[in-house]
């Protein structure tokens, strides 16, 4: 290798086997059977993803960096080439002022969770182009494969190869590799493959879960904004838009449904932080490189320290809306008792007046009829007596 110049590696994370959920899920129920067997199920789907770079004119020389299936391995890393231009390398306008030397080819590895960007160049200017790398790569994946970008999307930490014995710079993030004057591209890709890219793939299933961990903090704050808005307008409604407060009750109790389902999924992801951090303590023990990297980054401080949620005051908001629902309800109820109970004492209380009413009539109706006919058997014997 030239003196003044070096293999720079950076890192970003570029999640598409996300679909080995649904893989899991569909397949078996036994957990272990199916993490042994997600290699075969994947052999489709990796050969989609090795098709759509062969019928690309960005990258060329694609090939697997390994000659043999790894089963260690979920998915085997392709290799491949991509040659940039400085007139089309979008990023460097902000990183350079045109400068000679910019490098234009680069070469990528990628095992469908963690892409790394090499460029051989020098370690004065920082090479942009791996960000139009990246990008070319999104695109090349964009409506044909889904994929998930996980922060740190590329690494401004660089893993960089040197000589034997070649100066190592000291103000710098960088992790410095010695190695013989001899240099394989390929056969160091494998080693670092094994012993650094395999690892730090459970880095980025970490942030992949804190990014998960913030999407439900960001979920149930919306969700307690809303329900306090729906209290609101509760609270505002006169007590004859009976439609419109039962509307804003569903409305409500859907929405204290969704924030106890977020809390528990932001439990659940906070375990499965945790359990994720302490492993990727215990390989950061024995992995020193890796250790290395991710201090000097600060990507552990920047990148796997969640937002905490308040999960006691989220328990308040529901529970104040859910007592605010349950004394409208009781209100309501003892309302419409009252009412329901006025409208039929008024109603039979009719209904005895008219009985009574009739009843009286009756009564004077058949007095009458008998003093007509005691008259009339008065007037008849008063005759009879005296013809007699």
């Amino acid at each position: 290798m030239e003196a003044d110049k070096h293999w720079r590696f950076f890192f970003g994370g570029l999640d598409i086997l996300s679909r080995c959920e649904v893989i899991t899920e569909s397949n078996s129920k036994d957990s272990a059977v199916v993490l042994q067997d997600l290699p075969k199920l994947l052999s489709p789907f990796r050969a989609e993803v090795v098709e759509a770079f062969n019928k690309s004119n960005t990258f060329t020389n694609v090939s697997d960096l390994f000659s043999k299936t790894q089963t260690d391995v979920l998915f085997d890393p392709v290799i491949a080439d991509i040659h940039i231009p400085v007139s089309l390398q979008t990023a460097s306008v902000r990183g350079y002022d045109f400068e000679e030397g910019i490098p234009e080819d680069f070469k990528i590895i990628f095992d469908g969770q963690v892409l790394a960007v090499a460029t051989f160049c020098s370690s004065n200017n920082f090479p942009w182009g791996i960000v139009d790398v990246r990008d070319k790569l999104k695109e090349l994946l964009s409506g044909k494969i889904e994929f998930i970008e996980t922060p740190p999307c590329l690494t401004h930490t660089a893993l960089v190869v040197l000589n034997k014995g070649a100066k190592q710079e000291q103000d710098t993030r960088d992790v410095f590799v010695e190695l013989g004057s001899t240099f394989n591209f390929k056969e160091f890709a494998r080693s670092l493959y094994w012993n650094f890219i395999l690892e730090l793939g459970e880095f980025y299933v970490c942030c992949k879960t804190k990014n998960k961990i913030e999407k439900a903090v960001s979920k149930i704050h919306k969700l307690e904004s809303l329900l306090l808005i729906d209290l609101k307008n509760f609270l505002e409604t006169r007590w004859f838009e009976v439609l419109t407060r039962r509307r804003i009750v569903d409305l409500s109790k859907r929405k204290m449904v969704e924030v106890l389902s977020a809390v528990s999924e932001y439990n659940s992801n906070l375990q499965d932080l945790e359990d994720e951090t302490r492993d990727l303590e215990d390989t950061r023990k024995v992995n020193r490189r890796l250790d290395e990297f991710l201090i000097k980054g600060s990507l552990i401080q920047d990148y796997l320290l969640p937002e905490k949620l308040d999960s006691e005051l989220s328990m308040r908001v529901v529970e104040h809306s859910r007592l605010e629902i349950e004394a409208y309800a009781t209100n309501t109820t003892v309302y419409v008792s009252a009412l329901i109970g006025a409208v039929i004492g008024s109603i039979l209380t009719l209904v005895i007046a008219y009985l009574a009413g009739n009843l009286n009539i009756a009564h004077t109706s058949l007095g009458n009829s008998v003093c007509t006919i005691s008259a009339l058997l008065n007037r008849a014997y008063s005759l009879c007596a005296k013809a007699t």
